[in-house]
């Protein structure tokens, strides 16, 4: 046990005693405790409104535009709905209308579009299957967001060629593949 001076008083008390005993004052205060420093990650040079302007931009392409071609892809079922499944058994390639002309050519420019903010980097025919390497900002966006533009990318190919049923995902810088998107959805690995 060792003698401190009271900073009050000045008299001599227990370096284990709560207060002085002379005069009252309280000794022991709570040593500061240290404090840790977490190092924030980088920013991304993709604000929360470059996102926003993604995700609005996938929103009014939708609406002016459907992601699917009309009526040679939809095909009801026997509850009324609409499958976008695209028919296995047609093969041979049928001429566009002027519509579906204008809807591929907002695609394509939708797909540049997304180049040039370098969220894909490149897309490749390499087999029947679009290869789409995506650079670093792809993995910012939700599921949701990613499979809206697979979506898009996975209709202008389809529709070019009945047999583009799936779109294969790469990373741009690693080469290795990330995921799939198919009429029924994003699947990530």
């Amino acid at each position: 046990m060792a003698l401190t001076k009271c900073r009050e008083c000045g008299g001599q008390i227990s370096d284990k005693a709560a207060s002085c005993p002379h005069c009252g004052a309280p000794v022991n205060t709570p040593k500061p405790q240290p404090v840790k420093v977490v190092e924030q990650p980088p920013k991304s040079s993709h604000s929360p409104w470059f996102i926003g302007i993604i995700v609005v931009s996938i929103i009014l392409f939708g609406m002016m535009s459907g992601f699917l071609p009309e009526e040679e892809s939809a095909s009801s079922n026997s509850s009324g709905y609409k499958s976008s499944a695209p028919k296995q058994a047609q093969k041979a390639k049928r001429p566009l209308s002027d519509e579906e002309k204008e809807k591929q050519k907002q695609r394509l420019d939708f797909i540049d579009e997304l180049k040039e903010k370098q969220i894909i980097h490149k897309i490749e025919k390499l087999s029947k299957y679009p290869h789409v390497f995506v650079d670093p900002a792809f993995y910012q966006l939700t599921i949701d967001q990613k499979s809206s533009l697979m979506n898009v990318i996975l209709t202008y190919y389809w529709t070019e060629d009945n047999s583009a049923i799936y779109v294969l995902l790469y990373d741009s810088q690693t080469g290795k593949q990330i995921g799939t998107q198919s009429m029924s959805g994003l699947k990530m690995r």
